[in-house]
């Protein structure tokens, strides 16, 4: 399998621990495919699982756009 240890799944919960955006927006985000999500767990309520590669270089792409509009004002 190798060494996947930089690229474990997170929660919904656990990437808005991690980035300080709200669970919703996350949600959102999966559903319109703005933060691709590896799965979702099963049911109604069940949780969307992230890769964290995919939720940093997501949170990156953000922080670069947010600088970029930030210095154009």
């Amino acid at each position: 399998m190798g060494n996947r240890d930089h690229d474990d799944l997170l929660t919904s919960r656990q990437v808005a621990e991690l980035t300080g955006w709200s669970i919703t927006s996350i949600n959102r985000w999966a559903l319109s495919g703005e933060l691709p999500a590896d799965r979702k767990l099963p049911g109604r309520t069940g949780s969307y699982l992230f890769r964290r590669s995919v939720v940093l270089d997501n949170l990156r792409q953000r922080d670069e756009a947010n600088a970029l509009r930030s210095s154009a004002a």
